[in-house]
């Protein structure tokens, strides 16, 4: 059931809404910018006392700007865990995260230059007030199951995708105040507005945060962290969600991490219960690898992005002091190795870190389109013929 909520009184309301109103399909296909258009972007994020900061790469990841914090909230926020980031098209960038106190889902999007400062994600209600029975809600949902009104308190940290220009999809995990059950709750936006429409995907003993990317219009993949702690997966193909969970094999010790350099590929990566990151990939033409070992000892989650085909590149935080993030490229071929740096001396007056990284790849400005080649007439210059263009 897909639900539609209205705020009224500082309490979220909702009513069903019909089928022909659910999540819309992509009429167009989204052309890819590549680095022959321009050069996009590597941008990684992490919460440092409360802040979330960004720095950025515009050379593949072998110069970084320095760390800046973006602008803080009004009235403050203390921010936790790991934010997700997505471009939904050229020049914007979404940033979610989650807050400390009412656990609430938080938004803020750059957009041609300026970043629109945070808000709530469309439908959550994050002021503090009392259901019909007396319990305290933060941080929620509100709607009807079952033509029995139920709320979800949210407890996780967001996941976010993006397949194209305008549409995004978000995803935490709530647990009903009735039932007791966990759930996975989606929304979404359309022509870069948010729904405020929810639906529950699935249900489970699911733990940490989701992770979630689409791979071409139309698709979306998710994942997350089961009760046993084995990794789980559903996806949304030709205008509907797979039914159930698909389980994969191993075990996490924290939240998944997935990319995409492409249709029909996927790129997984988790921290193993050796606190040792993992790897294992998809393709539709071989369906799932084995895990592949990334070697040493992380203290949170994993990050991923893709520059492009054949290309990834990965995030961690280090055991060693839980200060430094490591990082290592795949070329198509091989990885780069870990390369590290100290987050106390690029991040000054930092005391801790309170997340792992996140990572994004996205285009900052319009591709800048060359002059037309002008071709002269043979006859242009003559009595009666336009003149000749002259040289650049």
């Amino acid at each position: 059931m897909l639900l539609a909520g209205l705020l009224v009184a500082g309490v979220l309301l909702y009513h069903s809404v019909s089928a022909a109103h659910a999540q819309s399909q992509p009429q167009n296909t989204v052309k890819m910018l590549t680095q022959s258009d321009t050069m996009p972007r590597l941008e990684t994020f992490i919460v440092i006392e409360g802040n979330v900061a960004h720095r950025s790469s515009d050379d593949g990841g072998a110069t970084w700007s320095s760390w800046v914090n973006l602008p803080p909230a009004t009235p403050p926020l203390s921010f936790v865990g790991t934010p997700a980031v997505v471009s939904d098209g050229v020049a914007r960038l979404n940033v979610l995260v989650q807050d400390g106190f009412y656990h609430a889902t938080w938004i803020d999007t750059y957009n041609d230059g300026s970043w629109s400062g945070w808000n709530l994600l469309s439908g959550i209600d994050a002021a503090s007030s009392y259901t019909s029975d007396g319990g305290l809600v933060g941080g929620s949902l509100v709607f009807p199951l079952n033509d029995v009104e139920e709320t979800f308190e949210l407890f996780s940290g967001p996941a976010v995708a993006s397949w194209g220009s305008g549409h995004m999809d978000a995803f935490v995990y709530g647990r009903n105040n009735i039932r007791g059950t966990i759930a996975l709750l989606h929304t979404w936006a359309d022509n870069y507005t948010w729904s405020g429409d929810w639906e529950v995907l699935g249900t489970g003993l699911l733990q940490g945060n989701p992770a979630a990317v689409s791979w071409g219009p139309g698709r979306i993949d998710v994942f997350v962290r089961g009760g046993a702690n084995e990794p789980a997966h559903k996806y949304f193909a030709n205008g509907q969600w797979s039914s159930g969970w698909d389980y994969l094999d191993g075990a996490l010790l924290d939240s998944p991490a997935v990319a995409s350099w492409g249709p029909g590929r996927l790129d997984l990566f988790v921290r193993g219960t050796d606190s040792v990151p993992y790897h294992k990939w998809y393709s539709d033409a071989t369906g799932w690898s084995g895990w592949e070992s990334m070697t040493g000892a992380t203290s949170f989650a994993p990050a991923v992005a893709s520059l492009g085909p054949n290309l990834l590149d990965l995030y961690v935080i280090g055991t060693d002091h839980n200060y430094n993030l490591y990082h290592q490229s795949f070329n198509g071929s091989q990885w780069s190795g870990w390369q590290g740096e100290d987050l106390s001396t690029t991040l000054p007056n930092a005391t801790s870190i309170d997340s792992g990284p996140a990572a994004v790849v996205w285009t900052p400005s319009a591709p800048v389109q060359d002059p037309p080649t002008l071709t002269p007439s043979p006859n242009c210059g003559r009595a009666g013929q336009p003149p000749c263009p002259r040289p650049n």
